[in-house]
């Protein structure tokens, strides 16, 4: 329950930057949280699980997809500079 709550403010946070509403500067902000969630290992296995029972079951929109979007491009704008 507490990494649905975590994962769903995180969600929460990158819907706002994928509708504009936050910079990906502002971003920047959560940016040590978002990659040590994303990076996770058993944060990685609950994804998963997550994606195997969308496929499995068809239940849509649980997997927290904005919020992995922006931890990926988190991880490649920090290589990138």
């Amino acid at each position: 329950r507490q990494l649905d709550r975590l994962l769903s403010y995180f969600e929460k946070i990158a819907a706002l930057y994928s509708m504009g509403t936050i910079t990906a500067e502002d971003l920047e902000l959560v940016r040590y949280d978002f990659q040590r969630a994303h990076e996770n290992t058993e944060v990685q296995k609950y994804l998963l699980v997550l994606d195997q029972n969308e496929n499995r079951l068809g239940i849509t929109g649980g997997n927290f997809p904005q919020f992995r979007r922006a931890a990926r491009e988190l991880h490649q704008r920090r290589r990138g500079f």
